[in-house]
């Protein structure tokens, strides 16, 4: 009736807009939505400045879904009324439903502004914002909606479904719980709530909400699924098979439901192994035939694809019975199979190019692994290594990637004894981090089996200890659960090479005698990038002293460990040095392996607690001495010695003419020397020049108490010279120097006393420099270039060489006679410097005979002198010299050849062709490929790389040859980079008449080349150099990129 009114209240005024509005209005009221926008747009015809018309239009819109127009029509009402809170509210959801969610959320905050109280625009303002996956402000826009009364199931199911995202499963499962409550009926809000609590491992009680879902929903496929896999992770395989059949009845292809039920299956069909594999670790504690029981562990083990567990079950069996046939040809077996599977998980980059190419021709690949799990087989000493490893509650931090690489280990034969403080629950930060520590340890113990405890890695013992107790008493609690024959001292933050045991155990094999066995290692970098490779000497005393040298992996007989009472307290982090220099006081069975066994991320630094070691080492020794900490390395210690007696020091120099060089060598001595008791004996090798004879009767006369002068003029014979003036001299102490030398530490004398007063001592070298500062002597290597050569020569005084070698009182296997003291005992002992050795390696064979008397002989990085070297000598080119050197070569090869190979102070790993400890790598470094850029005409008018080509390079410099003329200005330089570092830089001006003849009108062409040589052993491995030309008006121009292998 009323629209019946309307409509004549239409015919009778046409024109009034009003009517038609209203007319609009209670056609929408019937959802005759057509007809009500004919009503709304003739209404705004009439009158198009009512903001309520147009909204009202919009609304009509929304409900045929017509959004874009909607929008138009709210955008129009908003304009002309900008306090309509409903149109800017259903703007946000006819732009929600066109999927515009930002300018919807824009909407909707407009709507709120206007009125915050409305609970619906808050909840659909939480709609968009979970749909632009802004999770946090939708939980907390939802929030406020129930708040202000949206009290629905579905805004509580929807808020629930956002905690979810945000991983809050306990405020997740309230609001299903809520959304439950209001509606007992919905199947999703049942199964959300059981996945939130499947995800926080509460098994038993998801079952029961989604068996819920399933009461209503007997076709929800999802519910079948969750359901399966909350049985499948309670172990109970039947229920949860029947649950996962029952979902693949409904929807065969739903994701990953068939692999999960074969796998369950498949579990399902080993929990039989399982229960017998936890009875028969039960036996074990009380059976007489334990070799039986372990043999068995090991086939179930086995079976389980569990190969390196299986391995060492399998080993300890044989240890019981190792004639048993069966026994090994199954070990056999198990090691066949792992050959085949064993991959190490681990990879690793590599910082610099010289290290990379050594790792290429040095580090084992996979096959080499695989060949090695098949050769265990034939290893006959397999003993138990017991990997000692205390922690502090930042291990949480390294210590999963540390056991990743130790259950990795190609030898299987290990066991990890972690201990740890227990938790301080009034120490809130101490508590986190500890608890972190103890659930990756668990996890690492348990790894996928976390409710099978039979299949738990036994092998891994795991200690807690009273809150904060003192590292050494961590080791203490770990060494007490170890069972093995050896032990193997682990630093924190390393990582294993994969064959680092495998190592351990060959050496012993080679070595039977050792008792402590070391191995080379690098530095691990963030992003497993390998660099700075340690490559160590064999078992050198001094430097022990000087640093913990052993490193970051040491293994050490368990029984000798035991006799010294296992690790001391009061040391700090120092107590693993401790415990390493004790054990070296014990045996002198060191043994050295000369391969990358570990990676630590930090460097093995001893401070404070280290001078503390130390201090109390020589007190226990019974010598007094005090420790120097480097003070720009202060984990490098220097030990000054208290002399004990002020013994005469017979200072002996050869001398043949050269008065000045003599005379200031003379001044340096008697000018800055502090020891006072000391003589200085000149061996003239018949001088006859006047001023040198001059200079020599001055000193007789200046220092006649202290300077004694013989006379011996004979062919220079370097060895019959220093032998006369020694019978001719007084001093407990030889201090053998050349004329050519200046001293420039004061207490050189004390320095080497201090060493040589030693009872293990034989030589004591010094630091020797070439006038400009550079390095000429920082002890003799043997085998380098020849016969012997002086390390790290040519290096600035300010490099603190290989590993801070320079800065290091360490023992050398020679050291140079140009200064060199000895007590006078151990001269004699030798029968002194060799007189067939005239000029050459008298030094070196007179250090290898005290060597060979079980002598050490030292280098001092703190005693200093210029070295003008071998002024004396005229050059070796007449053939009678020729003939002498050949001969002095000839008996050296002869009587030192197995040390000129394999020289116990240097490494294998180091080069033998230079003297500056480069790497030893057969190596050649790879041009993969050169790219060359498509450079506009407009910027050169040509270029062209010459060199290098594609292919090996000779050695590890790399030569870029070419030319380069500018078109726009002149091209001033080329610029090689690599990763954006400059590396090399070179002006253009080469003359090449090549390009002159190429380009007549061009005058720069004439000098228009390159030439450049960059070192590749300081760059990346597989780096990518980049070139680029700099014109004169500072553009940059790039040429192109060459790329290494």
């Amino acid at each position: 009736m009323v629209i019946e009114n309307n409509k004549q209240g239409i015919t009778e005024k046409a024109q009034d807009y009003q009517t038609y509005y209203s007319l609009g209005q209670e056609l929408a009221k019937e959802q005759k939505w057509q007809k009500a926008i004919a009503n709304y747009q003739k209404a705004v015809q009439l009158k198009d400045d009512i903001a309520e018309i147009y909204h009202y239009w919009g609304d009509a819109l929304i409900n045929l879904k017509s959004w874009q127009k909607a929008v138009k029509n709210y955008e129009k009402a908003i304009i002309l009324d900008s306090n309509f809170a409903w149109s800017y509210y259903n703007l946000g959801v006819a732009l929600f439903n066109l999927g515009k969610i930002k300018k919807a959320v824009a909407a909707h905050e407009k709507a709120i502004a206007i009125n915050s109280k409305n609970p619906q625009f808050q909840y659909s303002l939480g709609q968009a914002l979970a749909n632009l996956g802004q999770w946090q402000t939708a939980a907390d826009t939802y929030q406020i909606a129930i708040n202000l009364g949206w009290q629905k199931p579905q805004t509580y199911h929807e808020l629930g479904d956002i905690f979810c995202e945000l991983g809050q499963w306990n405020d997740a499962i309230e609001a299903y719980q809520s959304a439950i409550k209001l509606n007992s009926n919905t199947t999703w809000s049942y199964h959300n709530l059981g996945v939130a609590l499947f995800k926080l491992e509460l098994f038993q009680e998801a079952v029961t909400f989604f068996q819920q879902a399933l009461n209503i929903d007997s076709n929800f496929v999802s519910a079948y699924y969750y359901l399966g896999s909350a049985f499948r992770l309670q172990h109970k395989w039947d229920e949860a098979v029947t649950a996962y059949r029952q979902a693949a009845k409904i929807q065969p292809d739903f994701p990953d439901l068939q692999d999960t039920l074969a796998d369950t299956l498949q579990q399902r069909a080993r929990a039989d192994l399982d229960s017998a594999l936890l009875s028969y670790h039960q036996l074990l504690e009380t059976t007489d035939n334990p070799g039986k029981i372990q043999h068995k562990i090991a086939v179930i083990l086995a079976e389980k694809q569990l190969l390196d567990r299986a391995l060492f079950y399998s080993g300890t069996a044989l240890e019981f019975e190792p004639e048993n046939s069966d026994y090994r040809a199954f070990y056999t077996k198990i090691c066949q199979q792992r050959s085949k599977l064993y991959e190490f998980a681990v990879e690793y980059a590599i910082a610099d190019r010289s290290y990379g190419l050594w790792c290429k021709d040095n580090t084992p690949t996979v096959a080499d692994l695989r060949l090695f799990c098949l050769r265990l087989a034939d290893i006959a000493y397999k003993p138990t290594i017991s990997i000692i490893l205390p922690l502090q509650e930042s291990a949480a931090e390294w210590i999963q990637e540390t056991i990743a690489t130790i259950q990795q280990q190609i030898y299987p034969h290990w066991q990890l004894c972690i201990a740890t403080a227990t938790v301080n629950s009034n120490d809130q930060q101490y508590w986190q981090e500890a608890s972190k520590l103890t659930s990756i340890v668990e996890y690492c113990i348990k790894g996928d089996f976390a409710q099978g405890e039979a299949l738990h890695d036994r092998r891994i013992n795991y200690i807690s200890c009273d809150p904060k107790t003192e590292m050494a008493e961590l080791a203490n609690r770990a060494l007490a659960a170890a069972t093995g024959e050896w032990i193997a001292i682990l630093q924190p933050e390393t990582l294993l090479t994969p064959d680092a045991l495998l190592e351990f155990v060959r050496q012993l094999a080679r070595d039977n005698t050792a008792d402590i066995v070391y191995g080379d290692e690098d530095r691990l970098k963030k992003g497993k990038l390998l660099s700075k490779p340690y490559f160590k000497p064999e078992w050198c005393p001094d430097l022990l002293l000087t640093r913990n040298y052993f490193g970051s992996l040491v293994l050490c007989r368990h029984s000798l460990v035991k006799d010294i009472a296992g690790f001391s307290n009061g040391y700090g982090d120092a107590y693993r040095y401790d415990l390493l220099i004790r054990l070296t006081e014990k045996t002198q069975h060191i043994s050295h392996i000369a391969r990358i066994l570990s990676h630590s991320k930090q460097q093995t630094r001893q401070l404070e607690d280290s001078n503390k070691v130390i201090t109390e080492t020589l007190k226990r020794r019974g010598e007094t001495g005090r420790v120097i900490s480097n003070l720009d390395f202060p984990e490098i210690k220097t030990i000054r010695y208290e002399i004990t007696q002020h013994h005469l020091v017979s200072i002996i120099i050869p001398t043949r003419n050269l008065g000045k060089m003599l005379d200031e060598c003379l001044t340096s001595i008697f000018e800055l020397t502090t020891y006072n008791n000391y003589e200085v004996i000149i061996v003239d090798n018949g001088s006859n020049d006047p001023e040198t004879l001059a200079i020599i009767e001055q000193w007789q006369n200046k220092a006649a108490e202290k300077l004694k002068l013989l006379k011996l003029d004979i062919p220079f014979n370097y060895s019959r010279l220093n032998n006369h003036a020694v019978a001719k001299s007084q001093g407990k102490y030889l201090l053998f120097l050349n004329n050519d030398t200046k001293i420039i530490t004061a207490d050189w004398l004390e320095a080497m006393i201090e060493q040589a007063q030693r009872p293990t001592i034989g030589a004591v070298g010094a630091l020797l420099l070439y006038p400009d500062n550079t390095i000429q002597h920082a002890g003799v290597i043997l085998g380098v270039t020849g016969i012997a050569a002086h390390g790290h020569r040519n290096y600035p005084l300010s490099d603190s060489g290989y590993n801070h070698s320079l800065l290091t009182t360490t023992n050398y296997s020679a050291v140079t006679s140009a200064c060199l003291m000895c007590r006078r005992e151990v001269f004699t002992e030798v029968r002194g410097f060799n007189e067939q050795l005239a000029v050459a390696y008298n030094d070196v064979d007179f250090c290898l005979k005290l060597q060979q008397q079980d002598y050490y002989n030292v280098w001092l990085p703190h005693v200093k002198l210029y070295h003008y070297e071998s002024q004396t000598r005229t050059p070796e080119t007449t053939p009678k010299k020729q003939k002498r050197i050949s001969q002095e070569i000839a008996y050296m090869e002869d009587t030192w050849s197995a040390i000129i190979n394999h020289d116990p102070c240097y490494n294998r790993n180091l080069t033998r062709e230079e003297e500056n400890y480069s790497l030893n790598s057969n190596h050649q470094a790879e041009i993969k490929a050169i790219f060359l850029s498509e450079v506009s005409q407009q910027q050169l008018w040509g270029f062209f790389i010459d060199q290098p080509k594609p292919g090996c390079l000779k050695d590890n410099s790399l030569d870029i040859i070419g030319w380069v003329i500018g078109r726009i200005a002149k091209v001033i330089s080329l610029e090689v980079t690599c990763d954006d570092e400059m590396i090399a830089t070179t002006e253009i001006n080469r003359n090449r008449p090549d390009v002159a003849l190429a380009y007549p009108h061009l005058i720069e062409a004439s000098n228009s080349g390159f030439v450049t040589t960059i070192d590749l052993k300081t760059l990346p491995h597989e780096a990518e150099l980049s070139l680029q030309v700099v014109l004169a008006n500072d553009t940059k121009v790039r040429l192109g990129k060459v790329q290494l292998g």
